[in-house]
């Protein structure tokens, strides 16, 4: 047997490092990351079964397939992971890595995201997403500045006031125990400016403070609303929609970082094509539960004109109360001369 003499021990010792990082740099990418690809552990509240969840996964499964393993998604549905302010904590611990979020989680990392879901300030999914698009690239930077990559923007279309007592004028919800999501500071301030005394309570705790009676009113889109079975507990829907629901993918920067840039590009490409594709779906089947939960039985309630106002008066002081504590005066501002013009242009 050859031993190795003290000379030449010294000499591997002194270049072998050297060469081996030359070995991998002359290796293909796929080569040398396929044995540890980069784990992506996403959440979202998203029931397991509904079309969220599969186009979720569709998308996953096509970055998965075209990154040829150098990435590795794990995908918890259904809250499981908590609140989205638990989600958003995990993020910022490392404990996940991404996460399809509502504004209320996105909003928890930037704040000016609410905005865009403030009551009565827009007409339609369409307007809201327009105006969103017109601000540039603020909110995605709010949101990097503050450690996530907004992948893909989404909408989840228009949310309504669904209720045990019939609700056509903002005293109505005086009548009644209303539910707030736990972490919204939009339709909690709304609900205190109306004189409510609001609920706040996580999704997954809602089915069963209907169930009990601790709650009777919600806001909610028609979707959800069939999804997590909190129809059954309801007998009217107001007939103007409140707000347009808007979320999307968010990963963690430190992630998206470990990407190499063409990888980053794919992984953008194929979040774009799913995200037109679920607002498209989601659009339509908010469309389709409308009529669903209307053939249960709920009754649609409309407004008299003069109520409308004064739902309008209600959202314009919820909005500058708001100003200068979610977010600035000044985005607000801005927001709302965006919409306003494109209001105009549209009418043109």
């Amino acid at each position: 047997m050859h031993r190795v003499t003290a000379p030449a021990r010294s000499l591997l010792q002194r270049w072998l490092p050297a060469l081996l990082l030359a070995l991998q740099a002359a290796l293909p990418a796929s080569a040398v990351l396929a044995a540890d690809p980069i784990p992506i552990k996403i959440a979202t509240l998203a029931p397991e079964g509904t079309a969220w969840m599969r186009i979720l996964r569709a998308n996953m499964q096509e970055i998965e397939d075209k990154l040829e393993g150098r990435v590795k998604f794990t995908i918890y549905g259904g809250g499981v992971q908590g609140t989205e302010k638990v989600v958003v904590q995990k993020l910022k611990t490392g404990q996940l890595h991404g996460g399809a979020l509502t504004v209320v989680g996105l909003s928890a990392i930037a704040p000016e995201v609410m905005a865009l879901n403030l009551p009565m300030v827009f007409s339609s999914d369409a307007q809201m997403d327009a105006t969103r698009v017109a601000l540039g690239d603020r909110l995605d930077k709010k949101l990097w500045d503050a450690g996530i990559k907004m992948v893909n923007w989404g909408g989840v279309g228009a949310f309504y006031l669904f209720s045990k007592h019939p609700i056509r004028q903002p005293g109505d919800l005086l009548e009644g125990r209303v539910w707030v999501w736990n972490g919204d500071p939009v339709f909690n301030e709304m609900a205190l400016e109306i004189g409510a005394a609001p609920i706040p309570l996580g999704v997954p705790d809602v089915l069963s403070a209907l169930n009990t009676g601790q709650i009777d009113t919600v806001l909610m889109n028609p979707v959800a609303l069939l999804s997590l079975q909190w129809f059954t507990q309801m007998k009217y829907r107001m007939s103007e929609p409140i707000l347009f629901g808007v979320g999307g993918l968010a990963v963690a920067r430190s992630v998206w970082e470990k990407l190499t840039p063409a990888d980053r590009e794919t992984f953008l490409a194929v979040s774009l094509k799913w995200g037109k594709v679920n607002k498209k779906k989601s659009l339509r089947d908010n469309e389709r539960a409308i009529q669903l939960v209307e053939n249960q039985g709920i009754e649609v309630v409309t407004p008299s004109p003069s109520e409308l106002v004064a739902w309008e008066e209600v959202s314009a002081r919820t909005a500058d109360r708001l100003a200068g504590r979610v977010y600035s005066k000044e985005f607000l501002r801005e927001m709302l001369q965006h919409r306003d013009q494109l209001q105009t242009t549209s009418t043109r």
